[in-house]
């Protein structure tokens, strides 16, 4: 009705249609809410993402994209959205390292390694700078350790996923509940590490951590959280 009245492109048009992709998301039927969240963030595209909901609605078409495991999807409207935060924050703000974590992530589930790592090495200094004791910064350190780790740079990966993982530990209680897999994750890098590089000891010692953590299919799927 609303499409008709005010046309496709029009603010709430839009929102609109985010809205109802979002209760057909609930209702667990992506052959509807799919093609609307999409449209929605065309839509937004086309009004060069000038709209008071903007991020949200590109960021629903994302987690979607995510969930339904469509991660190349997803990545090319990370890159869209990267460059605006980009613009309006700026640089050196923490909107950007966070859009800088997602992506990062959203390529190691590619296992797109070697993209990976200058994203999560320009999120690292970002962080380190602005934010150097919070658990996001240690996220990011066993985040790029992952990247190395992919590209078989074991020594170079070794440090940087020991000390994230030390540092999300520490900082365990910081932690919100949307990103609590982030521990046991790092603790997976850990163990895939000394599997590689053939050391049975660490292996075991690091799986007697990981067994305290769920295991991924115990875990609920929780919406998508700026890491």
């Amino acid at each position: 009705h609303r499409k008709r009245k005010l046309g496709a492109d029009h603010p709430d048009t839009l929102v609109s249609m985010n809205n109802l992709a979002d209760g057909y998301r609930a209702a667990v039927k992506p052959d509807l809410s799919l093609p609307l969240f999409q449209e929605a963030a065309a839509g937004i595209e086309k009004r060069r993402f000038q709209h008071e909901f903007a991020g949200r609605i590109v960021t629903n078409l994302i987690t979607y994209h995510e969930h339904l495991l469509q991660f190349d999807q997803a990545e090319t409207w990370r890159r869209k959205w990267l460059a605006v935060v980009k613009e309006r924050s700026g640089a050196d703000s923490a909107p950007y390292a966070a859009e800088l974590t997602a992506l990062g992530l959203n390529l190691l589930q590619q296992k797109k390694w070697t993209d990976a790592e200058p994203v999560l090495r320009e999120c690292l200094a970002l962080r380190e700078k602005k934010q150097p004791d919070a658990w996001t910064t240690f996220n990011t350190q066993s985040l790029l350790g992952g990247a190395l780790l992919g590209q078989k740079k074991y020594a170079d990966a070794e440090p940087l996923l020991l000390k994230g993982y030390e540092g999300l530990k520490q900082r365990e209680k910081t932690i919100p509940p949307q990103a609590a897999t982030c521990i046991p994750e790092a603790l997976d890098r850990l163990i895939a590490l000394n599997s590689a590089t053939n050391k049975p000891d660490e292996v075991k010692r690091w799986r007697a951590e990981r067994a305290k953590y769920p295991s991924p299919k115990e875990v609920a799927p929780q919406p998508q959280q700026k890491k």
